[in-house]
């Protein structure tokens, strides 16, 4: 789509995919997603897209995917999934939210990385039963948080990978004392899943499966 500038809010009603490209979208309530994929930024190659930092209910499926750096400070609700693509790209999530789906970075396929989520809110994934799939992507913690047990990760992404520009892990702790309380499950899809703590302390509460 062009720019999107409204002074109300934006309301996805239907399965089509909408895609926002232009860098200077705004309006100024909120962003409904009632069916579908609202989709942020063209494609994995591409430093575009935009959505205002505002409250967002989803309902469908709310997808970053370019290059370009996205912040969320305002809280996300409803029943869609969070799916991150774009192996350059980095969405930082400080507010705590409270949607129901699922979180995707990247997809089984070669070539389909996930870039990385940054996160600074022990419930920026919400607090209820639900599945983070970190694949061909990376989790980055930060800021003394601690990731409640009722959040599942399956995980699968190496720093050696070859099939993508640059080998993320499963989960990097970049600053201070995070703790993950629920379990992980080692899957397919990216390689094998790698767990580095560069700075502070990386604590692993679940259980380990393979």
């Amino acid at each position: 789509a062009g720019t999107v500038q409204v002074a109300g809010s934006l309301t996805k009603v239907n399965s089509v995919t909408l895609i926002l490209s232009a860098l200077d979208n705004s309006w100024t309530v909120g962003t409904y997603i009632n069916a579908g994929i609202l989709q942020v930024g063209s494609g994995p190659a591409n430093p575009d897209g935009s959505i205002p930092d505002l409250p967002i209910v989803n309902n469908g499926t709310l997808l970053f995917n370019s290059s370009g750096t996205f912040t969320n400070n305002a809280e996300i609700s409803g029943t869609g999934s969070l799916n991150k693509r774009g192996e350059y790209g980095v969405l930082t999530i400080t507010a705590s939210n409270s949607f129901t789906g699922n979180i995707n970075t990247g997809t089984g396929t070669p070539g389909e990385a996930g870039g990385i989520i940054l996160l600074k809110n022990s419930y920026g994934f919400g607090n209820t039963n639900k599945t983070a799939n970190i694949v061909r992507g990376e989790l980055q913690l930060d800021g003394n948080i601690r990731i409640p047990n009722v959040i599942a990760f399956a995980t699968s992404a190496n720093a050696d990978a070859t099939d993508w520009a640059i080998g993320h892990v499963a989960i990097r702790n970049i600053g201070g004392d995070n703790i993950v309380d629920g379990p992980i499950t080692l899957t397919s899809g990216g390689g094998s899943s790698e767990f580095v703590s560069d700075a502070g302390t990386l604590t692993l509460n679940g259980d380990v499966t393979a």
